[in-house]
């Protein structure tokens, strides 16, 4: 099966409202998971990304439910189909060069995370297309499948 790649634009919250061009990631070897991959800024490493569960993404785009309340991705959803997007900073970086510089609390809604926005559509297609490789509620099929054939191999 075929990794999954779509770009899309996250834009910051006002005052800045600058856009952001990102990577949505879904591998069918890993059903349950969507990498989001910001490019790095040097182009020297692969940049800083966040890997969340795609019944985030689903509870936000399709059921209209806040999700995430626990971990470094929040995504809530707007009646006027934007979904917000909060990134808590990782604090490990692959070099100093790419870790982003300290966010500014007057272009941020709270100072301890980047908050973005993301329009409802792309990520709805972005969906449909992981839903086209990994049919939602077959993940378990996939790994159940994977861990008989590793078990065989090690028999």
């Amino acid at each position: 099966m075929t990794p999954i790649e779509h770009q899309v634009a996250l834009w910051e919250m006002a005052p800045s409202m600058y856009t952001h061009t990102v990577t949505l990631a879904y591998d069918p070897a890993d059903p349950y998971a969507i990498t989001l991959r910001f490019p790095s800024p040097s182009g020297r490493t692969s940049g800083i990304s966040y890997t969340f569960g795609r019944e985030l993404l689903v509870d936000a785009v399709e059921l209209g439910h806040p999700a995430g309340d626990d971990g470094q991705v929040r995504l809530t959803p707007y009646d006027d189909g934007w979904i917000g997007l909060e990134l808590h900073p990782r604090l490990v970086f692959e070099s100093t060069a790419d870790a982003p510089p300290a966010p500014d609390p007057r272009t941020l809604a709270q100072p301890d995370g980047y908050h973005l926005l993301l329009d409802g559509a792309p990520a709805q297609g972005f969906l449909n297309a992981t839903y086209e490789a990994v049919p939602l509620g077959a993940e378990t099929y996939l790994v159940e499948a994977e861990l008989t054939r590793l078990a065989r191999s090690l028999a």
